[in-house]
Formats: C-alpha cells, structure tokens, sequence
C-alpha cells in the first residue's frame, strides 16, 4: 500500500478516459471521453488510473563482475 506521500498525482496524461490528440505538435494535449480537449496536466473528478499509460524508472546498470574458472 502507497503511503500519503507516494501517492500518484491525479492528471489526464495517466487517465483511462483519455487518449494524446493526434495533431498535437508539442504532445500535451489530450481528449478525454469525459470533458474533450484537455491539457496533459489537467484534473477532474472523474479520473481514473490506468496503469497501463505509467512510465516504470529505469533501472540502473548493473556493475560488471569478474569471471573466474572454478575448475582450477
């Protein structure tokens, strides 16, 4: 469970209802089914998270390790 500081911020670009305009030259414009053109930052009571639309943190590379012969 998300504790009240990580808690997911509530804006349109990660909505269910909610797809990115197709002529949208700088991609911050979406149309929600719910209130139309919107901006990608935009809120309202209906929000629904979609999991799908998240963008996951990168993992950081992993070190690299000797390789050693165990048949000595």
């Amino acid at each position: 469970m998300k504790k009240d500081n990580e808690r997911q911020e509530k804006f349109c670009a990660d909505c269910e209802f909610s797809v990115p305009a197709p002529l949208s030259r700088d991609g911050d414009t979406f149309i929600c089914r719910k209130k139309g053109m919107v901006s990608w930052d935009y809120r309202c009571h209906r929000f629904k998270y979609d999991i799908l639309k998240r963008d996951p943190k990168h993992l950081p590379d992993l070190p690299q390790v000797e390789r050693i012969d165990l048949d000595n």
